[in-house]
């Protein structure tokens, strides 16, 4: 999983470079941070929650080659997937 809030939406458009700490086939779910929080903050402010266990991610499991395309559909601009490897 990881945070939406973790992929620089305007540094991608301008780049055209869509850049992944982890292979390009990798299946990963993105979640909103935000939305993460308003979840916790019912957790420690409602009654009902004790023992209750959550997925807190989204259901669509794509890799970075698929979310690239998405990018590429939604800009309107070429999106390229990379690996990002340091030296």
């Amino acid at each position: 999983m990881h945070y939406m809030q973790n992929i620089n939406i305007s540094n991608v458009y301008q780049e055209g470079l869509f850049i992944q700490p982890s292979s390009l086939e990798t299946r990963l779910s993105f979640a909103d941070m935000d939305d993460k929080i308003e979840v916790a903050a019912k957790v420690l402010t409602e009654d009902g929650h004790y023992g209750a266990t959550y997925e807190l991610c989204c259901a669509d499991y794509l890799n970075a080659i698929e979310i690239a395309e998405i990018m590429t559909k939604v800009f309107g601009k070429k999106i390229k997937p990379i690996l990002y490897l340091k030296n």
